[in-house]
């Protein structure tokens, strides 16, 4: 989340985007909720020290750590916590968030949060009355103000609140393809017909997954790999698959608990196997 805000809304202390609108499905945001007012502001401490966040009234929201872990507060009644469920009961005021091993002098007039990781994260929240007009919401959230401790006042970046909302922007993946982590034009998925095995060939270069480095053959995408790499591929890759399309039926064995034996019998024939490493051979 990070790394896209600051490709599509710029990096720094002072940039907060806003979702100006009401969230929908397409939103690139983890487990949101429709009725709030969302904003969000990632910091790292390593370049500006000390950060302060001034919050206006009414507002909800929380500070975490790189590991989004609620900060501690001075104090130890509250941990993470700003607005409404925080130590300012919802007045507003301003919160100091100090870097980890901080030793220097610690200013009266703060809510004081004390980070385990330079990097922050501001997560900020406003409520609407009326979802036809988000207008007052969206304004609370601009009132917020974050700078450095140390910075003067003539020096602070002025506050930018770009607007999130929209269709998602074009993104580039950050995982270069090469012989161990393929692309996602080399896999392709296959199913076979009359069977309920999902394969995935593999074409190039011989990759690396779960540990195993098969030999893969160019040209139909297969390979021979031993049976103790198959039980180490079964342990995060199981593949259900029938025994009449099994073409390792004699080194597999039965699952006690598969959930399709009864419902993909045929004439009571068929078993439900679990076949290790299958979607490697």
């Amino acid at each position: 989340m990070k790394f896209g805000s600051e490709a599509a809304f710029g990096a720094g202390y002072n940039v907060l985007p806003v979702w100006k609108e009401r969230l929908d499905p397409k939103t690139l945001v983890t487990t949101p909720n429709s009725d709030v007012i969302y904003a969000m502001n990632y910091v790292d401490m390593g370049e500006t020290g000390p950060i302060v966040f001034e919050a206006p009234p009414n507002l909800q929201g929380i500070l975490l750590d790189f590991w989004q872990r609620p900060i501690p507060v001075d104090g130890g009644k509250f941990a993470g916590d700003v607005g409404l469920p925080g130590p300012d009961a919802g007045k507003g005021g301003k919160f100091l968030v100090l870097p980890p091993g901080y030793k220097g002098e610690v200013p009266d007039g703060y809510y004081v949060y004390r980070s385990a990781t330079n990097n922050i994260f501001i997560f900020l929240r406003a409520f609407y009355q009326d979802p036809a007009n988000l207008t007052p919401a969206v304004a609370l959230i601009a009132r917020s103000n974050i700078y450095p401790l140390n910075l003067p006042e003539s020096e602070r970046k002025p506050m930018k609140f770009p607007d999130a909302s929209g269709p998602p922007r074009p993104r580039r993946s950050r995982i270069p393809a090469s012989a161990n982590s393929p692309s996602r034009a080399a896999i392709r998925p296959r199913r076979r017909s009359g069977s309920f095995t999902t394969r995935w060939i593999f074409s190039g270069r011989p990759k690396r997954i779960c540990g195993v480095s098969p030999q893969w053959a160019s040209t139909n995408g297969g390979g021979r790999i031993s049976t103790s790499s198959r039980r180490r591929a079964a342990r995060c890759c199981p593949i259900w698959t029938s025994r009449r399309n099994s073409e390792f039926s004699r080194r597999t064995t039965r699952h006690p608990t598969s959930p399709r034996s009864s419902i993909l019998s045929r004439a009571g024939r068929w078993s439900s196997r679990f076949r290790p490493g299958s979607w490697l051979a």
